[in-house]
């Protein structure tokens, strides 16, 4: 999500948004919103899509712009939203946390009487890595033995037709990342079902997951 083609220039920008938001958490008290999946969701759902961006089948983001370029105010906006706490979607932007385990699906839904002009949504959630120190085989040099665990999540947006059937409109479905992205140029007014759905991915545990997104109003440019 950094501007500029430079690790130099992109690190230190992000590293300040990420610092804002979390000042904004400690502002508002709020221990959730300061959890680093849910920053990460906010920065990624506010981020402004070059023209030409596009992902591939499978990828979540694109290959060269990732998620786009950070946007410091969108990203706050849906920052200070506060968590949603239901599973009802009213507002353009906001972000939720919630805990999934294997099977489990969390559905949103919303509706607009107008075109949704950009529309995305963003999936975070953490590897986890168990180690302890071992030693090398015949020797007492130390080794440290990681035990990565990842869970999977796919992110899916259905929109409902006249006759209440859902029609899938836009899949994020990655077998090998810690994020799911959606990202519609495009969304016609009508009702949808946005779904978080939680493979058997065979870790029993359960796994913090969060959700933001951004949506602007008005005709299509």
């Amino acid at each position: 999500v950094g501007p500029r083609d430079l690790t130099s220039f992109a690190t230190p920008s992000v590293t300040a948004a990420c610092a804002l938001l979390l000042e904004q958490a400690e502002v508002k008290k709020d221990k959730r919103a300061a959890q680093p999946q849910v920053v990460k969701a906010a920065l990624m759902a506010g981020a402004v899509k070059p023209e030409h961006w596009a992902n591939a089948e499978g990828k979540p983001l694109d290959e060269h712009l990732g998620a786009g370029v950070v946007n410091v105010d969108r990203a706050l906006e849906i920052h200070g939203a506060g968590p949603l706490g239901a599973t009802r979607i009213e507002r353009r932007f906001g972000w939720d946390l919630l805990t999934l385990k294997p099977g489990q699906t969390r559905v949103y839904r919303f509706e607009s009487a107008q075109v949704w002009q950009q529309a995305a949504f963003a999936l975070v959630w953490h590897r986890r890595i168990d180690g302890r120190v071992g030693k090398v085989y015949g020797t007492d040099q130390p080794l440290w033995l990681d035990m990565p665990r990842l869970a999977n999540f796919d992110l899916t947006l259905h929109r409902y037709d006249e006759t209440g059937a859902a029609h899938l409109l836009a899949d994020s479905r990655s077998t090998v990342d810690n994020i799911e992205h959606l990202y519609r140029r495009v969304l016609p007014e009508g009702r949808y079902r946005l779904a978080i759905t939680r493979a058997e991915d065979g870790f029993d545990e359960p796994w913090d997951v969060a959700l933001a997104w951004w949506m602007k109003p008005g005709e299509v440019e």
